[in-house]
């Protein structure tokens, strides 16, 4: 069985970044780095078993299959991700009160699903 892959699509890193910087001033240098930890556990939980996250609905047809998972400690930040061919791609990290639906029509509905 080949490896399974884990990819991180483009807005991953901005989002994390923001998130760390917004916690690094909120609270404190040692929760944004914790935080940071932990989003990587839980893409690391997600390669293992995809289908642990919530499958979530959206308008448009390009983000079928797309599911979300909480951060371990950090359960309003969710991790959106979907499987692709060879692994799972993880879309954005974002707070659960965020407008999903709108940053989501942003980002990825004009680019079709990814396969690798």
């Amino acid at each position: 069985m080949a490896r399974r892959v884990l990819r991180k699509h483009e807005v991953v890193k901005n989002s994390l970044d923001s998130i760390a910087e917004y916690l690094a001033t909120e609270a404190s240098l040692r929760v944004a780095l914790h935080f940071l930890e932990r989003a990587e556990e839980a893409f690391a939980l997600i390669l293992r078993s995809p289908r642990i996250g919530h499958l979530q609905v959206f308008r448009s047809l390009e983000l079928e299959g797309v599911r979300a998972w909480h951060v371990r400690g950090f359960a309003k930040w969710l991790v959106y991700y979907r499987e692709v061919e060879d692994g799972v791609e993880v879309l954005d990290v974002m707070h659960g009160a965020q407008d999903r639906d709108a940053r989501f029509q942003e980002n990825f509905e004009d680019e079709g699903p990814h396969s690798g």
